[in-house]
């Protein structure tokens, strides 16, 4: 009867880990997604996260900083010389990985 109940009990803490380990999402949100040349790109990522998030945009690194308990915050300066198009910043924490995609206008 004992023995049941720890190997149930240990099934549950195992079953509760993986769960917990999968459930992982790197959650970042970008504004806006539609800019001028001149203009500040703006991203958020959620602090649940085990490590910085390293990002990138137009082959520069962007650093995340923390703000708070909650988020970490990113500006991206879009360059007045950055031609109109559709461009990438790729986010990268741990193995996870993020492309978001954005506008400069003309």
């Amino acid at each position: 009867m004992i023995v049941k109940f720890i190997y149930k009990l240990f099934l549950s803490i195992i079953f509760t880990i993986l769960v917990t380990l999968n459930s992982y999402a790197l959650d970042i949100e970008l504004k806006p997604d539609e800019v001028n040349p001149g203009d500040i790109i703006f991203l958020k990522a959620d602090y649940d996260i085990t490590s910085y998030p390293e990002a990138e945009f137009l082959d520069k690194k962007i650093e995340f900083y923390r703000t708070g308990k909650d988020y970490l915050i990113a500006l991206i300066p879009v360059e007045v010389s950055t031609p109109p198009g559709d461009y990438t910043v790729s986010i990268k924490e741990g193995e996870e990985s993020q492309i978001l995609n954005v506008k400069v206008k003309s």
